[in-house]
């Protein structure tokens, strides 16, 4: 009787061990849980992304973003409905239902006011996309979403 003991107690750490290790691997594995970049930088920063924000919404700038083929297209207006021409605009962009897959370009100017870039958004669904543009001394961010139906053109 004394000699199962041990064996029992090493039995409960194997099982303990092969419980963690699967819970590791299903909490790195999975494309579904993501965790924000930088998270603990932004946070102490909250006041700049605030004030960012707050002089985003002071100029005024819409944005509408939609998948394009294998493009982002974004159309940028200022305040008076004008095009936002001549701007260096960036986007990152990830997919809701995985937030640790993403990507980011620089866009390029292909008309006034509408910039594009090669992002591969094939997956249907919800896309978060988030832009930061700069047209002299002014900076914009903005988040939108673009909704890719199925069946879209890659």
């Amino acid at each position: 009787m004394s000699e199962r003991w041990p064996k029992v107690v090493f039995g409960l750490i194997g099982l303990n061990m092969a419980i963690v290790g699967v819970t590791v691997y299903a909490a790195t594995s999975d494309a579904t849980f993501g965790v924000e970049p930088e998270y603990d930088r932004r946070a102490l920063a909250w006041d700049d992304v605030k004030r960012d924000r707050s002089r985003s919404e002071a100029l005024g700038w819409r944005v509408a973003a939609r998948a394009e083929g294998g493009s982002l297209v974004v159309r940028m207006k200022d305040a008076d409905g004008s095009p936002v021409a001549d701007a260096t605009v960036r986007a990152e962009v990830f997919h809701a239902l995985r937030p640790s897959d993403r990507r980011s370009t620089d866009l390029v100017e292909r008309s006034p006011g509408e910039y594009a870039g090669a992002l591969s958004m094939t997956r249907p669904g919800t896309w978060e996309v988030r832009l930061s543009a700069r047209r002299g001394g002014d900076r914009f961010v903005a988040d939108t979403r673009v909704e890719v139906v199925s069946g879209a053109t890659p």
